[in-house]
């Protein structure tokens, strides 16, 4: 379905971490439950210390736990040994371990040691968006440099930090070693978090027919076939502004297109590593449930060559009224819920303004504006 508007310690990974259930604080945790600069901070520490490392975050978790080991199981103690702070899969919470140094030092150092403890806040949230451990090194090193230029910490301690993180970042499966490919899942989760600049790899009508929400389509390299068409990489060299570490996910129209994986290649060859593939593509991401937005060109090029297509006006009766693309249906937004099988959604579907004979329809729905559009194009 597409819609469419009219109007310090390097720390672990929450792979790592996954199969550790959260942590609950015990009561003296709770007791000791505070609110410092928007973040939620719960045990024995001291708050003026978080205040500070606190304002020194571009973004900041909603809650902190200082935990003692001890509390921990003794799977979870092992699996957490030798770090500072670690999150879990799922769950946007930081844990600083009581008796890590980066902890210890923050509460009795100086300035610096307090960015220390930031910057490894910073690693673990980068895991919270679903970077790997790579990435979350890359965010880490792109907070110092910022400091740094900012003169918010000591140029030739900055420095030497930002080179011992470098150093814990090539000890990491470099982005050529790591999966080529990404799930729906994980695509879903990166764009939740908008970690990563998602590229649509075919020409631009299939593009403006319908696309992943967020993806972005450039021009073509010229002088090559349409048999083995590939973007061009000046145009995204020119989106990106040359940025090489950016992270960037491909796709284009399934397992046996081969258009992302040519532009994958062209990438690599411009010194871009950070380069991985939806291969499963639009296709599968259709057959999951996922909606696509469609431009004005895509809408004029399916209402003159899919005569089987369907046009969904979610705007009120009383605008529609007044006149519509021709031979769409009226749902209005307000008479659909979300729950599956209920108002208007129902009705439409037992009088025949929505395609139940065949699943393979395609459905055009416009609104007011995209939210309302997106609404009714992603109810049950």
């Amino acid at each position: 379905m597409t819609w469419f508007t009219l109007a310090a310690a390097l720390i672990l990974s929450s792979s790592t971490v996954a199969s550790i259930p959260p942590p609950v604080p015990p009561p003296a945790h709770l007791q000791n439950a505070r609110v410092v600069a928007g973040t939620q901070i719960l045990g024995d520490t001291d708050p003026r210390v978080w205040r500070n490392v606190l304002d020194m975050l571009p973004v900041r978790p909603p809650r902190i736990v200082v935990l003692d080991a001890g509390t921990l199981s003794g799977v979870a103690r092992q699996k957490v040994r030798g770090f500072d702070a670690f999150v879990v899969a799922g769950n946007a919470t930081v844990f600083v371990l009581r008796q890590a140094m980066t902890l210890r030092q923050a509460e009795t150092g100086d300035a610096f040691d307090r960015a220390v403890l930031a910057s490894v806040i910073h690693h673990e949230m980068a895991h919270v968006r679903g970077l790997d451990e790579w990435d979350a090194i890359e965010a880490e090193c792109d907070l110092w440099r910022g400091w740094i230029a900012g003169r918010r910490v000591d140029f030739a301690l900055g420095m030497t930090y930002l080179r011992r993180l470098d150093e814990e970042r090539q000890k990491q499966p470099q982005p050529d070693e790591r999966s080529a490919e990404v799930s729906t899942e994980e695509l879903t989760a990166i764009l939740a978090a908008g970690s990563a600049t998602l590229l649509d790899a075919r020409p631009a009508l299939e593009y403006a027919i319908s696309h992943i929400p967020g993806a972005i389509n450039v021009a073509p390299k010229a002088g090559v076939s349409m048999s083995l068409y590939v973007s061009d990489v000046a145009e995204i060299d020119r989106l990106l502004q040359s940025k090489r570490q950016a992270r960037l996910i491909l796709y284009c129209n399934g397992p046996h297109c081969g258009k992302s994986k040519r532009l994958t290649e062209e990438l690599r060859s411009a010194g871009y590593r950070n380069v991985r593939r939806y291969q499963l593509g639009i296709p599968f991401w259709r057959a999951a449930g996922g909606v696509c937005p469609i431009e004005l060109e895509g809408i004029a090029h399916v209402l003159a060559n899919d005569r089987t297509a369907v046009a969904i006006d979610a705007r009120e009766a009383s605008d529609f009224a007044p006149g519509s693309i021709p031979g769409a249906r009226n749902i209005p937004k307000s008479l659909v819920f979300e729950a599956k099988d209920t108002g208007e959604l129902k009705r439409a579907k037992d009088d025949g303004r929505l395609p139940m004979l065949d699943n393979n329809t395609r459905i055009i729905v416009l609104g007011a504006d995209a939210g309302s559009a997106r609404f009714v194009a992603e109810a049950p």
